[in-house]
């Protein structure tokens, strides 16, 4: 895959459902970058990624309830360039896909009576990363942005939704960028791993002016 000039403006591309094959091949391409530069970023390790088959790719880019996102160069987006290398990624997994995983959130007690009567929709953030040679450009407060804007129009009462993620404790950057886009530090909350810190949104906080 090209990699186009690191000058050249970025934009927000949300990935179709069902994704095409060449976005698949962009996506495992990103994904496999990802756990050798920062595995953090999706909490695998990249010799178990690395045994997927494309069938296995195909099902994960493609899961229902999963949208993603990816930056790319504004103008291999408009010259429909199949070769271009994606610069970063954000899925957002929706309630329907994450209601019968419960060990996936942290027990958090000012939500816990709300959780149980199941009056909260669950948003899980995953996979949020961004390239070396784009970092710095305002890429993952764009895919941030867009993935709070799909949670907004997603149907049902906003007071309703939450939205999750988890991340290392001592990503300072990433927790500041987070804060300034309406995300709180969960410090009383149990099931997190050791040495990482979940953040929520809720509610009302999805309605707040972040532009």
């Amino acid at each position: 895959m090209g990699m186009a000039s690191p000058d050249a403006p970025i934009s927000l591309y949300r990935v179709p459902y069902p994704a095409p094959p060449e976005d698949v091949v962009r996506y495992t391409h990103i994904h496999l970058s990802t756990l050798k530069t920062n595995p953090e970023a999706f909490f695998a390790a990249f010799e178990d990624a690395a045994k997927f088959t494309p069938q296995q790719w195909n099902e994960r880019v493609n899961a229902d309830g999963r949208t993603t996102f990816a930056a790319r160069r504004s103008a291999a987006i408009a010259a429909g360039d199949a070769n271009d290398e994606w610069l970063g990624t954000l899925s957002v997994l929706h309630p329907r896909v994450l209601r019968p995983m419960t060990d996936v959130f942290p027990h958090i007690p000012r939500v816990a009576d709300q959780v149980e009567r199941n009056e909260i929709d669950r948003y899980l953030l995953i996979g949020v990363w961004v390239h070396p040679s784009a970092r710095g450009k305002g890429v993952a407060q764009m895919m941030i942005k867009a993935a709070l804007d799909l949670v907004k129009a997603e149907p049902g009462e906003p007071g309703r939704k939450m939205i999750f993620l988890e991340l290392y404790t001592n990503n300072v950057a990433a927790k500041t960028l987070y804060t300034k886009l309406g995300f709180l530090e969960e410090t009383d909350c149990e099931g997190i791993q050791e040495g990482h810190t979940s953040m929520t949104i809720l509610g009302c906080g999805l309605e707040r002016s972040y532009r």
